[in-house]
């Protein structure tokens, strides 16, 4: 679609007569090949306007294809989101919300405009310690549209798992469900964000236990989730006590390594005065 006039003369005497000669050759070669074309232009209408040959046209349709553009095909979407999303390291996850977003998008720059905005969701995402693409990680134009169909775009995952979780008054069945409705999270990572939460929580709130409960369950929490949060709570800090010596010793930092693995990087200051204040118990 884009060749001139000139050039595709010469294209269609190789369709035709299967020879060519090399530009300063005098030899002339034989060949043998299929041919595959590909243009995003429409050729019946570049024929029509009399920027392409009939000729050749004719010559080189004889098993169409049409690939249609993205959004004629969004089924592909997922896949094409997958297959990225697992090409990174670590692998990530992307939310419910933010699929929404990516599947309502025109994409006029087609599968590598989708490839290119993935990518960079996942470096917004991982230089933020998470491993789950949110609306706020695309671009404007995408969190506009998000907007516009009453997606949140601007509340942070751990804002959105509490509120899940308030939901369900922190049963049994919680972590699970809330993991389940935003877009398919691993359970373990919605309980590893509440731990956050709540670490960050109880140090806001001045070490107090039932004040912290109290804040994470939320202003209409029966008295049933109050308690649940203030157990669940109370085992976190005394999984913490555990880890540190009897004595009152200061323990170093690379012995309770294990108390920050999977914890996302912004709760780790709210972790470590916990431990601070711990210790000097």
């Amino acid at each position: 679609g884009e060749t001139s006039e000139a050039f595709q003369v010469k294209l269609l005497r190789v369709l035709q007569e299967g020879e060519l000669e090399r530009v300063g050759g005098s030899e002339t070669i034989r060949v043998d090949v299929r041919v595959v074309a590909a243009t995003n232009r429409d050729l019946k209408t570049e024929v029509a306007a009399g920027r392409f040959r009939a000729d050749l046209y004719y010559r080189l349709n004889v098993l169409p294809l049409r690939l249609p553009p993205l959004r004629e095909r969004t089924a592909d979407i997922p896949l094409i989101v997958h297959s990225v999303l697992t090409s990174q390291q670590p692998p990530l996850d992307l939310s419910a919300r933010a699929m929404e977003a990516l599947l309502n998008h025109p994409w006029p720059g087609n599968v590598r405009e989708l490839q290119s905005t993935i990518k960079r969701a996942a470096i917004l995402a991982d230089s933020e310690g998470r491993g789950l693409i949110q609306v706020r990680d695309l671009p404007d134009e995408l969190i506009a549209r998000a907007d516009a169909s009453g997606a949140d775009s601007a509340e942070p995952l751990e804002a959105q798992v509490l509120t899940e979780l308030r939901a369900r008054g922190f049963s049994r069945s919680a972590m699970t469900e809330a993991a389940a409705a935003l877009g398919g999270l691993n359970r373990g990572t919605v309980a590893e964000y509440f731990r956050g939460l709540a670490f960050q929580a109880y140090v806001e709130h001045g070490f107090d236990l039932d004040a912290t409960a109290r804040a994470l369950a939320g202003a209409e929490a029966t008295a049933d989730s109050l308690d649940r949060v203030r157990r669940k709570l109370t085992g976190y800090l005394d999984n913490l006590r555990d880890a540190l010596p009897s004595d009152g010793a200061r323990q170093p930092r690379v012995e309770l390594a294990a108390k920050y693995t999977n914890l996302a990087q912004r709760f780790h200051p709210a972790l470590d005065r916990i431990l601070e204040h711990e210790a000097e118990r």
